[in-house]
């Protein structure tokens, strides 16, 4: 990106070409959050995908995940990315790999005939649903589109019982995205609602708050060898304080990250 022309954070609520740049310096190429390809590496273990297989992403970011399951798997794959600005960038991301045949990026799931015409064996959610405007609908579509044998593995922040979301407002306050938060009880029933049955659910927040806090000292770390421009700092501050009031939430026992296994439901 030129570094003559990089207005300030300013609003800081939605995603910009400046903040994704940011984002990739923090984490690594194709990646808006920590550890995206070992994580997605893990969560698809489970799923056997192969490459005569169809799976989806939902809340693709700027790419990497689904680069890692068309690595991984061979899987043909689609990304929903909701945020313009990312649904751009992951484009261009994918477009220099060798499995750029192998990936679409949308910006939406309604009223795409690429998407629409395949059944998919497998959907996965990392973090994502709760940047959605209307997860029933999406999540409803999305259980159409999956094959009678097709799983789903989510993960998303949810509330801790008895939270209020006020509670988490200067959290919400410096990310780059709108946001519906909800319970756990609540993720279930809006899954159940949508069609799918609930397997299991996990709270990997531990886990989670380790890979954020090591991916961040690692920045840090980095820094050493290869001072931050000027032009940058301000933007590197507001992202790194994302992250460290995520880990905040967390440590007051206000907000898990859950992982949920489901399945479509069985025809009756």
């Amino acid at each position: 990106m030129d570094a003559n022309d990089h207005p300030s954070p300013g609003s800081r609520r939605k995603w910009t070409r400046e903040r994704a740049y940011v984002a990739q310096l923090v984490f690594g190429a194709g990646c808006h959050s920590p550890s995206i390809g070992p994580r997605t590496s893990e969560m698809i273990a489970s799923l056997g995908l192969t490459s005569e297989m169809t799976a989806l992403e939902l809340g693709s970011g700027l790419g990497s995940g689904s680069l890692t399951i068309a690595q991984a798997s061979g899987a043909w794959i689609d990304g929903i990315e909701p945020d313009k600005s990312l649904a751009q960038e992951a484009r261009k991301f994918n477009e220099g790999t060798k499995f750029k045949d192998k990936i679409g990026i949308s910006e939406s799931l309604q009223d795409n005939s690429d998407i629409q015409r395949h059944r998919r064996d497998a959907v996965l959610c990392r973090e994502s649903l709760h940047r959605f405007g209307d997860p029933k609908q999406i999540m409803t579509s999305v259980c159409e589109l999956m094959k009678p044998t097709g799983q789903l593995i989510l993960t998303d922040f949810v509330l801790v019982d008895g939270v209020e979301e006020e509670q988490l407002q200067s959290w919400i306050d410096i990310s780059p995205e709108p946001m519906q938060l909800w319970t756990l009880d609540q993720l279930r029933e809006l899954l159940d609602g949508c069609g799918f049955e609930v397997h299991s659910a996990r709270d990997e927040t531990e886990e989670y708050t380790g890979t954020i806090l090591q991916a961040l000292h690692a920045f840090a770390t980095g820094l050493g060898d290869q001072p931050l421009p000027v032009h940058w700092r301000e933007w590197v501050m507001v992202e790194v304080e994302y992250w460290a009031r995520l880990v905040a939430m967390f440590e007051n026992k206000l907000l898990q990250l859950q992982r949920i296994s489901a399945s479509v439901k069985a025809k009756s």
